[in-house]
């Protein structure tokens, strides 16, 4: 029988990425990895009016994958991060620059879930004001892919160079 969704309000725009991923999840395909790109976070400029809509269709979408997957979602892993931190303070232009650290989150049950890694504080910023780098992405990756069912996968392949 075709997958059909479950919940009949899909974000949008874009609604298809969320929902593609959601029917081949469904449809048993063995689809071990997708990725959805949401970009524009890159905030410079009055970062407020920036990213409040892309935060809004960011948890809308994870909200409607999650509803769809349903009993699904225990064995799926769903991380979401960025690329690059931003810095702490506010610019003149009322948003933010490129800073180093950065975080991630996990949704589902194929991994640790919540915010995870380290949170150094506020007390701690390096100069020019950026959070200093306390985990390595790579490590919150790895711990996913190695909750895959079958074989363990040999990380030095994945990873070349690190661990």
């Amino acid at each position: 029988m075709p997958w059909r969704p479950r919940i009949r309000c899909w974000p949008s725009p874009p609604e298809t990425p969320w929902k593609s991923i959601a029917g081949l999840i469904h449809a048993d395909v063995g689809l071990r990895a997708s990725c959805i790109n949401l970009p524009g976070w890159d905030s410079h400029i009055a970062q407020d009016s920036v990213v409040t809509p892309l935060r809004r269709e960011l948890t809308a979408g994870l909200a409607a994958l999650a509803a769809d997957l349903g009993s699904k979602l225990a064995t799926t892993s769903i991380l979401v991060f960025t690329e690059f931190g931003r810095r702490c303070a506010e610019n003149a232009s009322l948003g933010t620059d490129h800073g180093r650290a950065s975080c991630a989150f996990v949704l589902g049950g194929g991994g640790p879930a919540g915010l995870v890694g380290g949170w150094p504080g506020l007390d701690h910023l390096e100069d020019p004001g950026d959070l200093p780098v306390v985990d390595d992405l790579r490590g919150i990756f790895a711990t996913t892919v190695l909750r895959e069912p079958g074989p363990r996968p040999d990380l030095s392949r994945i990873y070349p160079g690190w661990g």
